[in-house]
Order: C-alpha cells, then structure tokens, then sequence
C-alpha cells in the first residue's frame, strides 16, 4: 500500500473529499515527523509508536571491496508495533478486551434523544443590592503652565586671536647669483 491507496481507503470509510483525505494523511505524517526531529516520540495506543534514536558511530565493511570503513553515528526513526497491531497481523485474538474498531460510515440513522423535562428551580427571591452612591470626582482644576520667558543668550563678545607677528625662519640673507665673468676675477684674486 503507497500514499495514493491510503488516500483511497480514507475516501472509503469517511465522508472526506480526495483532497482533504490526502491533506489529512500529509498532517499526520508531518507531525509524526515534527515530534521525531525535535526528540519526542509518538505513541498511537494499539497501533504502535514511534521513537527517534541515536545510533553511535561504529566499524564496517564495504561489501563490494571487504574493506573496513567507519560508519558516522546518526539519529534514526524507529517504529514498534503495539500488542492490537501484532495480533491482528498475526491473527491471534487477544484474551483481553480491546476496543471495537468505529465504524466510520455508518449508514444507521441517529434515534432521537428523549424529551426530558427539567425540574423547574427553586423560587428563592434574591437579596437586593444595597443602594451606595458613588461618590462624585473631585474637580480639581489643573493648574496653568507657568509663563516663564525665556532669557536671552548671553552677548559675549569673542577675543581675537592674539597679534603676534611670526618670526623669520632665519636672518641669513642670500647672495646674488653671480656671473661667470665675476666669479673667475674673484677666483683669480685669491
């Protein structure tokens, strides 16, 4: 049986639309799957449950070569069939009571429930509420915002910037460049 022949056998026994079966049928095994991923585990009394368990790293064989690999540990889901589930495969009757499988279509109509009539209530009169008055609010005028002007920026006159005149980096003057003529007189007068 695959996920389309239980989608059908739902149709079967319920009053479900092709679709809504199939939507019913991917809940559930969603959240099979959602209670599994984050620990839980998921118990359907008579049918089974499922766990997820951790299996721990180990040593292996690849089979086609006889050489020794090492297989990583991982989570695992796990099913374990339930006592209703074992014997109804194996066609054992069980020798405790186990609950009748519902029919889900039933096509029996409902009797009508008997009209019972209630007993009328006891006529106890009730107490009335005793009168208090509220007392008023008080009226408590809000008192105004105060007025207050706000003062004006102070007019601080800012000083300026200190008068000191800059030094000369230095008092060497420089020499004129002289000409060829003038530099061999005076190389000649020495």
């Amino acid at each position: 049986m695959n996920k389309s022949n239980l989608v059908d056998s739902i149709i079967k026994n319920t009053d479900l639309t092709k679709t809504k079966a199939g939507l019913v049928v991917d809940a559930v095994m969603s959240a099979i799957i959602g209670a599994l991923k984050s620990g839980h585990s998921v118990t359907l009394i008579g049918f089974g449950s499922f766990s997820a368990v951790k299996r721990a790293a180990r040593m292996g064989r690849n089979p086609k070569t006889g050489k020794e690999i090492k297989i990583p540990s991982k989570t695992v889901a796990k099913f374990k069939a339930g006592k209703a589930l074992k014997e109804a495969v194996s066609g054992i009757k069980s020798k405790t009571k186990t609950k009748p499988e519902p029919k889900m279509k039933s096509k029996l109509k409902a009797k009508p429930v008997s009209k019972v009539k209630a007993k009328p209530v006891s006529k106890v009169k009730a107490k009335p509420v005793s009168k208090v008055k509220a007392k008023p609010v008080s009226k408590v005028k809000a008192k105004p915002v105060s007025k207050v002007k706000a003062k004006p920026v102070s007019k601080v006159k800012a000083k300026p910037v200190s008068k000191v005149k800059a030094k000369p980096v230095s008092k060497v003057k420089a020499k004129p460049v002289m000409a060829k003529k003038a530099v061999k007189k005076i190389v000649k007068k020495r």
